[in-house]
């Protein structure tokens, strides 16, 4: 069935309208607009995704760009999708965390290989940062969150005060 986006109200935000289109695009199912020339076009689920995730992005005030998935980046490009320097970039590629083409003495990537490794990156952090967060919380003069350190424990590392 297909789905009905609400027409903008007069007065409303942009951020309003992207809002109310990303939900109604998340809905599931297919949508249809209504070309300028009146004629209606139904858009498949997969596009309705596509569309409601750029709404999502532009209601938050942030640019979207859609590219193809066999596109192919330069190590700078790929660098800074990644954001890192291209040094950096130079050694993930040598090290053979994510593959590459060498034409001439240039590394190509391709884009869904980088998306790829920044997506095992943040689950490994995620994952680290969880386990430091278990291990924080099973530490020996732990009160409310705070760690009871050398320093505060002992008063005789606070400043002496001089009354004058």
């Amino acid at each position: 069935m297909a789905q009905k986006l609400p027409a903008p109200q007069s007065g409303t935000s942009a951020k309003n309208r992207y809002s109310a289109v990303s939900d109604a695009l998340s809905k599931g199912g297919a949508a249809t607009v209504v070309t300028a020339g009146g004629k209606p076009v139904d858009l498949p689920p997969e596009l309705c995704e596509v569309l409601a995730a750029a709404a999502r992005e532009f209601a938050q005030g942030r640019g979207v760009v859609v590219y193809p998935q066999d596109t192919v980046l330069t190590a700078q490009e790929a660098a800074s999708l990644l954001g890192v320097s291209r040094p950096t970039m130079n050694r993930i590629l040598d090290s053979g965390r994510i593959p590459c083409d060498r034409p001439a003495n240039h590394r190509r990537v391709k884009l869904v290989d980088v998306l790829a490794y920044k997506r095992a990156m943040a689950t490994q952090r995620d994952t680290a940062m969880t386990e430091l967060l278990a291990d924080a919380a099973t530490i020996p003069g732990d009160v409310d969150g705070f760690v009871t350190t050398r320093r505060s424990a002992n008063p005789s590392h606070y400043p002496i005060e001089v009354n004058r």
